[in-house]
């Protein structure tokens, strides 16, 4: 019940509880008890949270056991990062599905600046995610320079993978 109280004002908590209530279900329940996210809140808070601080967790076990050298175990970390890229692209998608006109422009922007970042990690969608970051760099450059300039970045080595993808 606390976690529900939280997770109805914004502040700095509403993301984490959020996610921390979406975990509980799913102890509680089982895998399929995490509901759909209803809301652009929701999902963008549960797909930030995967991007910012889960991610970096799946591509360390990845290094790891990319430094131990077993192949069982390199083959199982890397399936649960492939895994951890669906799950956020699934939920960034989900997010942008949901956004309105009374999302604020500079979240919508970063779950887009996000999906692509995730497309950067990812195998097959280094072009959409070029496209996603040019659209906010070229787009939104007033708004928000400094993510402007980042998604450029973003864009041009995405479009880079995607050309030597394509060698």
């Amino acid at each position: 019940k606390t976690v529900q109280l939280i997770k109805r004002f914004p502040g700095q908590y509403k993301d984490l509880a959020i996610f921390k209530e979406r975990e509980i279900n799913i102890l509680l329940k089982g895998a399929g008890a995490a509901e759909e996210p209803k809301t652009f809140d929701e999902a963008f808070g549960l797909a930030q949270e995967m991007v910012t601080k889960k991610t970096k967790a799946v591509k360390t076990a990845v290094s790891a056991a990319k430094a131990k050298g077993d192949k069982a175990e390199i083959e199982k970390a890397s399936d649960i990062y492939l895994i951890h890229i669906d799950n956020s692209v699934n939920l960034l998608k989900t997010a942008l599905r949901l956004a309105d006109e009374n999302t604020p422009v500079t979240d919508v922007n970063l779950a887009r600046y996000y999906l692509a970042y995730m497309y950067y990690l990812g195998k097959d969608k280094h072009y959409e995610g070029a496209i996603l970051a040019e659209f906010v760099a070229q787009n939104y450059a007033k708004d928000n320079p400094v993510q402007a300039q980042e998604a450029a970045l973003m864009a041009l080595a995405l479009y880079s993978n995607a050309f030597n993808e394509n060698q």
